[in-house]
């Protein structure tokens, strides 16, 4: 425990280290011989019984040929530059759907520009390829970050509660690239429900 909060210190695994930008296994690069680059670094994870979860790691230095000196891949966090996991930013993600920033900020015991930060990174991590064939009640809503002066559209599956697209922008044209890509074949049989949350600038 640290000052209220619960601190998991985690070991690695893996025998070789992958480069955290793209992912490569640079070539002779063992993680338990890499020197390291950041000590007992920490990442917030999902709150254990209602107290702050923090994993702890020692990241190491990973030498790229293609990306150059940068930090190792962990597996529990996409983004170098991330003090989140991947889970908490995805949990962060869908509160901000559902509730305003300050709310969630307070809720989730966050700083406020964080909370645009953990959205962006979501949005930025879904692909195309996810699955969206087998969606049958979608939650649709925007989201404004960065001091209001940036908007991202999101799509939400309401039966698995988690978010399955998101743009940048926050016109009817933002809202038709979900539909391009959710097909022709799924958007009549497929979603019998749809909840929208647009604010009176969609049009």
């Amino acid at each position: 425990m640290d000052a209220g909060a619960l601190i998991v210190t985690v070991r690695p695994n893996w025998r070789e280290a992958r480069c955290g930008r793209c992912g490569r296994r640079p070539p002779q690069q063992r993680a338990g011989g890499a020197k390291v680059a950041s000590p007992g670094r920490r990442w917030r994870h999902l709150d254990l019984a209602g107290v702050r979860l923090f994993l702890s790691y020692d990241v190491r230095w990973v030498y790229c040929p293609t990306c150059g000196r940068t930090v190792e891949q962990v597996p529990w966090s996409s983004t170098v530059e991330s003090r989140y996991t991947d889970v908490f930013e995805e949990h962060v993600a869908y509160m901000a759907q559902r509730t305003d920033k300050t709310a969630v900020r307070t809720m989730l015991r966050v700083a406020w520009e964080s909370v645009g930060r953990c959205v962006e990174r979501v949005v930025s991590r879904l692909r195309p390829e996810q699955p969206l064939a087998s969606l049958t009640a979608i939650g649709v809503d925007e989201l404004s970050y960065r001091k209001q002066h940036h908007y991202l559209t999101l799509v939400t599956d309401h039966v698995n509660r988690r978010i399955v697209w998101g743009k940048k922008g926050r016109s009817a044209e933002t809202l038709e690239a979900f539909f391009e890509e959710l097909g022709p074949e799924a958007r009549i049989p497929g979603i019998a429900k749809a909840v929208l949350t647009i604010s009176s600038g969609q049009s």
